[in-house]
C-alpha cells in the first residue's frame, strides 16, 4: 500500500470512529429523553409513569431481539446499510414521538420503532464497524467510538433538558431527529 492509500484508509477509519461516537451519543440520548419527558407527559397528557415505564420495557424487549438481528444484517448487508437502517428507525421514532397525542402512538414510536433502532445502533455494531476499518489499535479506537454511548449523553441530555424546559418536549424530540438527520448523509458517504 502506498502513502496515499494508507492516508485514505486512516482518514476513513477516523471518520468511522467519529460517526460511531455521534450515532451512539444521539441514540442513547434519545433513549434517555424518555426519563426527562415522563413527568412532563404525566402532567400535560395524563400519561402515567407506569404506562411510560411499560413502553420502555417494550423497547428493551425489542432491542434484545433486534441486537443479534442487527449483527446478522451487518454481516450480510454491510456497515452502511446497517447504520442507515438504525439511524432512520431512531429518526422516525423521534418524529413519531414528537407528534404523539395518545399513548398508543408513544408505544409504536418509542417501544416498537425506537426499540428496533436502539437495538441496531448499539455498541456491538459500532465496535464491529470500527474493527472493520481500523488498521491497528482496534481496542482503543472502538473504545473512543463506543464512549459516545456515555460521554455523548453527558453532552446531549442537558441540551435536551434545556429544550424541554425552554420550548417543549416535542421540540426536544424534533431536535434529536434533526441531529440524526444530519448524520445520515455522512453515513451514506462513508
Amino acid at each position: 500500500m502506498n502513502d496515499t492509500s494508507e492516508n485514505k484508509a486512516l482518514h476513513k477509519a477516523v471518520i468511522v470512529v467519529a460517526l460511531g461516537f455521534l450515532a451512539l451519543a444521539l441514540v442513547f440520548s434519545a433513549r434517555a429523553a424518555l426519563g426527562l419527558a415522563m413527568p412532563i407527559w404525566e402532567s400535560e397528557l395524563g400519561w402515567g409513569r407506569g404506562y411510560v415505564s411499560n413502553v420502555a420495557a417494550v423497547a428493551l424487549l425489542i432491542m434484545a431481539i433486534a441486537s443479534p438481528v442487527s449483527g446478522y444484517i451487518l454481516d450480510r448487508k454491510g456497515l452502511r446499510f446497517t447504520l442507515l437502517l438504525g439511524l432512520i428507525a431512531v429518526f422516525l421514532s423521534c418524529v413519531v414521538i414528537s407528534m404523539a397525542k395518545s399513548t398508543w402512538v408513544l408505544l409504536i414510536g418509542f417501544g416498537v420503532i425506537g426499540g428496533v433502532g436502539f437495538g441496531i445502533i448499539a455498541t456491538h455494531v459500532i465496535a464491529s464497524a470500527v474493527a472493520r476499518v481500523y488498521p491497528e489499535n482496534v481496542g482503543f479506537a472502538s473504545g473512543i467510538a463506543t464512549s459516545g454511548s456515555t460521554a455523548g449523553q453527558f453532552l446531549i441530555v442537558p441540551l435536551i433538558a434545556f429544550i424541554f424546559a425552554s420550548f417543549s418536549w416535542r421540540w426536544g424530540f424534533v431536535g434529536i431527529a434533526a441531529g440524526i438527520a444530519c448524520l445520515i448523509p455522512f453515513v451514506w458517504w462513508v
